[in-house]
């Protein structure tokens, strides 16, 4: 996109300070919504936007004149390695009285030049405003999240999930061989050990050892669980990232995160129906694209129809019980982004 002369005339675009942090909470509050966690709880906001040398993971448009913000753009960082340096955009937010046209597409526009990404992605763009946008003005590959999910048989009444119990007893065939096992990792250090055994695939963004351990074992809201991966010979060949929900007296686990080569994925059925059980879990789901949705098939997950009857929630801060399409935006076809990924499991109220 071509940098308008008239932009910059009108607007300072600039990244974020810690002395815009009040000022753009009250913008969060003032025009997404007045019980946004970013707009009421500065803790998790310098968490989750804050950096060491005074700066805030926001790009914001400044009217020149009146020096207030317009406009702001988030992201998350996934490392600060330049060469695979992958990044999210968060929250695009433009003032609504603005009568500059596509003034969030020119700030979305600096954010990307400023930082040149290899990799991109969004979770949850608004798929009536936005979406259309990226896709005509950055060549996104958008669509609907797939949301696989694996439902506790041996359970008889579930609180979380509307399941349609006749459609469910059909089981695809799956031949159980060169199967692992999973073992809780108890301490980051575990994981720093662990990360040059194990191979990743390069569809997967590149995610550094700071951002791992702030993001899943420093969160102040969310406790996360990892898992490592163990193949039949007791190697260890992947970490698995879940978070679990309790809710109505019953449980879920999310599967948000995946570090290791794709196809290893398969070595995890019986580990997953084994800590389904053991936990009494009423599903264990995953939001993921990018993989064939077979080899969700071949573990035992089958694909949540949007629009059919078999219910797996996707929001519960408010709980929501019915099927919600997640809509992403990526800059590769090939890139494969988790729940986990952007801020698609970021609470969202205070």
């Amino acid at each position: 996109m071509k940098k308008n002369v008239k932009f910059s005339e009108l607007f300072d675009f600039r990244m974020a300070r810690y002395s815009d942090l009040n000022s753009i909470m009250e913008f969060i509050r003032r025009f997404w919504s007045p019980n946004h966690i970013l707009g009421n709880d500065k803790d998790f906001f310098l968490y989750e936007h804050g950096n060491c040398d005074g700066t805030i993971n926001f790009i914001i448009a400044v009217n020149r004149i009146t020096k207030e913000i317009v406009c702001i753009q988030g992201f998350i960082p996934y490392s600060r390695q330049k060469h695979v340096l992958h990044i999210c955009g968060v929250m695009s937010k433009t003032h609504p009285n603005n009568k500059v046209p596509l003034l969030g597409v020119e700030t979305m526009s600096r954010m990307l030049h400023l930082l040149r990404p290899v990799t991109y992605c969004g979770i949850g763009t608004n798929p009536a405003t936005m979406l259309p946008l990226v896709k005509r003005f950055f060549k996104r590959h958008t669509g609907v999240m797939p949301h696989y999910y694996m439902l506790n048989k041996n359970l008889e009444t579930f609180e979380i999930a509307v399941p349609n119990l006749h459609k469910e007893t059909v089981l695809v065939a799956r031949e159980k061989k060169h199967l692992g096992s999973f073992e809780l990792i108890q301490d980051f250090s575990d994981v720093v050990s662990l990360i040059n055994l194990i191979k990743t695939s390069d569809n997967l963004p590149f995610k550094s050892l700071q951002y791992l351990k702030r993001r899943y074992f420093e969160n102040p809201i969310h406790r996360y669980k990892v898992y490592r991966l163990r193949n039949g010979a007791g190697q260890p060949i992947s970490l698995f990232v879940t978070r679990e929900v309790c809710l109505n007296n019953s449980r879920i686990l999310h599967w948000v995160d995946y570090i290791g080569e794709i196809d290893n994925i398969r070595k995890s059925q019986n580990a997953f129906e084994a800590l389904m059980l053991q936990e009494r879990y009423e599903y264990i789901d995953c939001l993921c694209e990018g993989i064939h949705e077979n080899l969700f098939y071949s573990i035992g997950f089958n694909r949540k129809e949007h629009d059919g009857k078999t219910i797996i929630p996707s929001y519960f801060a408010p709980f929501v019980q019915r099927n919600i399409k997640i809509h992403f935006e990526k800059s590769d076809p090939n890139l494969i982004i988790f729940g986990g990924d952007a801020d698609a499991d970021r609470p969202s109220t205070h």
